[in-house]
């Protein structure tokens, strides 16, 4: 089991608390949508919530040591669970659970993100190369119908796990929102840029949404 409590110094732009996240965690697992943490119980009295442990090791870590048709096989496998989170509350559910809804424009968050690492690694080419094909993406996306979705709101590599070249769950839904489901997306151009069109593929299989591409 894994045991998680709430900070006392709560961060400003922490989205739930530990019963609300507990809350959503439940109503994925009645819906039996793999690789989310399973609920044992919210403690009011502590402020903690304790779940089934997930076996796993984050992505970015195990990514090196991937075979190409395992990197392939686990984009397929996020983009399948993507469509199980995003579809699995209403809006109006999520409205009365007291999600928070979040429309920030991807063009404005990637503005800011491209105008602080261009700081740091100005001129170098894998990260002009880099920039080329996320706004490629961002692009592409702009054209489409925005497509609203309960989102996870914080893929970085470290909530991602994978056992044995295979996912092996997603972790902390304390920033889960209601927005344009290509937000989430927005964490893969960032790191997995050449591997954006396998994870949509797999997305629009399953929903028969065009998100992406």
């Amino acid at each position: 089991y894994s045991v998680k409590q709430e900070r006392a110094d709560k961060l400003d732009f922490e989205k739930n608390n530990l019963e609300l996240e507990s809350k959503i965690l439940k109503i994925f697992h009645d819906k039996q949508i793999n690789f989310i943490p399973e609920i044992v119980y919210y403690d009011p009295n502590s402020k903690s919530i304790c779940y089934k442990y997930i076996k796993g090791t984050p992505l970015d870590v195990v990514w090196p040591n991937l075979t190409e048709n395992q990197r392939e096989n686990i984009m397929v496998e996020l983009g399948n669970l993507h469509h199980a989170i995003h579809s699995s509350i209403s809006i109006k559910e999520a409205e009365q659970l007291g999600i928070n809804v979040n429309y920030v424009s991807m063009e404005d968050e990637f503005a800011q993100y491209k105008t602080a690492v261009s700081k740091a690694i100005i001129g170098t080419d894998p990260f002009h190369e880099f920039l080329n094909k996320v706004e490629t993406y961002l692009d592409k996306i702009d054209k489409k119908e925005p497509i609203t979705g309960v989102l996870h709101g914080d893929l970085h590599q470290g909530n991602i796990l994978v056992n044995e070249g295979h996912l092996s769950g997603i972790v902390d839904f304390g920033d889960c929102v209601v927005g344009d489901v290509n937000r989430d997306f927005n964490h893969y151009a960032r790191h997995y840029a050449d591997y954006l069109d396998v994870i949509s593929g797999s997305y629009e299989r399953v929903s028969s949404l065009s998100i992406i591409l």
